[in-house]
């Protein structure tokens, strides 16, 4: 279950089965080593920007919290520069929990990899994302 938040008090809860009815997209990126994922993985998600539309105009920044706590922020601009990826299908396969999932979040290191591949966006790449705040 995601519970997404918006600045306003409103709430919004999305299944796997919610995610998957909304337009996903694809994105095919190595991630960095410091992320224990080797290799160039076809990811499949909802685009984070899409989903926050939901809420209304794009936030300042999004924070994503973890199942374990983590929490990390990802001002707004990344969502109009990046357009990252919330994904649920890693090789089109379901994230497992054991593997990271059932949500990560997942930059286009690929395509960015002067910008990206830094410790910033290596912290920001959230698994096991449960909760989005808008702020």
């Amino acid at each position: 279950m995601l519970l997404l938040r918006a600045r306003d008090g409103r709430q919004w809860r999305f299944t796997l089965d919610d995610l998957r009815r909304l337009p996903a997209r694809r994105l095919r990126t190595a991630l960095p080593a410091a992320l224990g994922m080797t290799g160039a993985s076809d990811w499949e998600g909802v685009p984070l920007s899409a989903l926050v539309a939901l809420a209304g105009p794009p936030p300042q920044a999004v924070s994503l919290t973890a199942l374990n706590a983590y929490a990390v922020n990802v001002p707004g601009r990344d969502l109009a520069r990046y357009d990252p990826v919330l994904a649920y299908r890693r090789d089109g396969q379901d994230i497992a929990v054991r593997d990271k999932g059932p949500l990560i979040l997942i930059y286009p290191f690929d395509r960015f990899p002067a910008e990206l591949n830094t410790q910033a966006y290596i912290n920001r790449t959230i698994w096991q994302v449960h909760e989005i705040v808008l702020e």
